[in-house]
């Protein structure tokens, strides 16, 4: 989770009335394209408690989109964007890469293609 400062706290009040404080933000979402090689992260504000996050009525909403191949990112609704640095793509790859051969593992073990095979992808 993601603990905002004072200064980013959303508030929103109704008639004088504070009716939702968000004062955390969370990635609630994450969807991967391994053909176009873009990842994005759906990123709300909210409240947790403990380990659960329950997003905002209100809340700003962000989606972080990254080329996992070039580094180039940027966030839609702002003027955000950049280049991750060869590290950072490294670790894009170390997480995304094999979650994708996991995935296709999942598959053969329900035999959704029976007696098909799999051969782990090298790269992103």
């Amino acid at each position: 989770m993601i603990t905002l400062p004072a200064a980013l706290i959303s508030v929103f009040q109704q008639g004088g009335v504070t009716i939702e404080t968000d004062a955390t933000a969370a990635v609630t979402a994450i969807a991967v394209d391994y053909r176009t090689k873009i990842l994005t992260m759906t990123i709300q504000q909210g409240t947790t408690t403990g380990q659960a996050f329950a997003p905002g009525q209100y809340p700003s909403q962000y989606s972080l989109v990254v080329n996992m191949v070039t580094g180039v990112w940027f966030v839609n609704g702002s003027s955000l964007s950049g280049t991750f640095n060869g590290a950072s793509i490294s670790a894009i790859s170390a997480i995304f890469l094999p979650l994708r051969n996991s995935g296709e593992a999942f598959v053969i073990q329900i035999a959704l293609f029976p007696a098909a095979t799999e051969t782990n992808w090298t790269q992103i």
